[in-house]
């Protein structure tokens, strides 16, 4: 109910409550009458008066007082967030262009195409980027969710503005999720498989192997489009999660773990076989042999198999097999708290 969609904008569609609280805190109009619906000129002439204070107020704001604390955001980048939600209420577009002019302003340093990511001042210990990069994530995913609650608003301005926050950190799940839910709603696949791809690197695997593709990231995109039904191309999604978990073989053993487990996750959404699902597994346990969840995943998909045996012969092979995976987790010294046969029966 806050999207305005391609067939245009409903009548029953009214400002979103969580939009309306970050209109009243900047503002500074924090009443009972929060979510009552006020006197269009009333509310227009209290955005203005908000709108000129902080034109005022944000030239002179510092970006580097938050302290380093996740749950603040510097006064230069509230005090933005504050003036383009302020503005989004009666023009839209011009909230755009002002989130637009600052982000070219003082972002560029710490955009991904420049080839500074996060994940490289994290490694640096460059306290200050990384303050810089989360504070401009954060501005563009708020700007992005205020847009998506005003029904005047285009879907393309939201769109604009994640993709300006992912321009900062290709692989950040919140936005993402959020620009997923809008092309969820437009029925746009397309759209969405350029835009994951794009920030993901899935198109351009050297730049995919330089910096992963984190596990989180990889989910949202899988769910996106597995959201789409019948539309959703499953062979797809197995070779994403492929590249993500080979790519990730040389910078995280964890995240290229979960990316097999996520593959397995599709093959089960799918309705694969078991047998292609211990295929699956058995390529998951030779690239990451020391990970105890996929070799636990490995014994699960061969149970299937004996449970869908369909000679006594074949049933029988696969219990041996079974055994043999449980003692190749002994002999490699993984430490199990219970018995699995003994689970799985």
């Amino acid at each position: 109910e806050t999207f305005q969609g391609s067939k245009g904008p409903h009548k029953n569609i009214v400002i979103a409550p969580s939009v309306r609280i970050l209109h009243a805190l900047a503002s500074g109009s924090f009443g009972d009458d929060l979510l009552v619906d006020a006197a269009p000129q009333e509310r227009r002439l209290e955005s203005l008066k908000a709108i000129s204070k902080l034109l005022k107020l944000l030239p002179g704001q510092n970006g580097n007082d938050a302290g380093h604390c996740r749950l603040l955001l510097p006064s230069y980048h509230s005090s933005l967030v504050a003036l383009c939600v302020v503005q989004a209420s009666t023009q839209p577009a011009k909230s755009l262009a002002i989130l637009r002019k600052e982000f070219e302003c003082h972002s560029r340093p710490y955009h991904a195409a420049s080839g500074r990511t996060l994940a490289s001042f994290l490694l640096q210990g460059d306290s200050a980027a990384i303050e810089q990069s989360r504070s401009w994530e954060a501005v563009c995913g708020l700007v992005g969710v205020a847009l998506m609650g005003i029904p005047a608003a285009p879907r393309r301005f939201c769109v604009e503005a994640f993709r300006m926050g992912l321009q900062v950190n290709p692989q950040s799940r919140s936005i993402l999720q959020s620009l997923a839910a809008v092309h969820i709603f437009a029925g746009s696949l397309s759209q969405l498989r350029r835009d994951l791809d794009r920030s993901l690197a899935f198109r351009d695997e050297h730049s995919l192997w330089r910096v992963g593709c984190e596990a989180g990231a990889l989910q949202v995109a899988l769910g996106a489009e597995i959201a789409f039904g019948e539309r959703c191309d499953f062979g797809r999604l197995l070779r994403l999660c492929e590249l993500a978990a080979e790519a990730n073989s040389g910078t995280s053993a964890f995240q290229g773990a979960a990316a097999w487990s996520l593959g397995d996750a599709v093959l089960r959404e799918s309705g694969a076989s078991a047998q292609a699902r211990w295929r699956w597994a058995v390529r998951a346990v030779a690239s990451q042999p020391l990970d105890k969840s996929l070799r636990l995943l490995q014994l699960a998909t061969c149970e299937a198999l004996a449970a869908n045996a369909k000679t006594e012969d074949a049933k029988q092979e696969n219990e041996e097999l079974i055994l043999d995976l449980v003692a190749q987790m002994e002999s490699a010294q993984f430490h199990l708290t219970s018995d699995p046969l003994e689970a799985m029966a």
